[in-house]
């Protein structure tokens, strides 16, 4: 890891290989919070598919100004 010249560069690629194992999808609110999850779902379901997961994680950042930490965090189960 040390080759690289951006000291963080290395633990990053780490990071990224294990969530990729993990299976996360990330997603930002563009059009309301039932609009992303409706388009982030199919997209957790096909990296399930591609990793042989059983189990996966929609997380869903919203940056929506003034709008209160309590309803920002939340979690949600769903299957199929």
């Amino acid at each position: 890891m040390e080759r690289f010249q951006y000291r963080e560069a290395g633990p990053q690629l780490l990071l990224q290989a294990f969530l990729q194992r993990v299976v996360v999808e990330c997603k930002v609110v563009h059009e309301g919070l039932d609009a992303t999850i409706h388009e982030g779902l199919p997209q957790i379901v096909a990296c399930m598919d591609t990793w042989g997961a059983e189990e996966g994680h929609l997380a869903v950042l919203d940056r929506t100004p003034g709008k209160p930490w309590n309803d920002k965090i939340f979690r949600r189960e769903e299957r199929q």
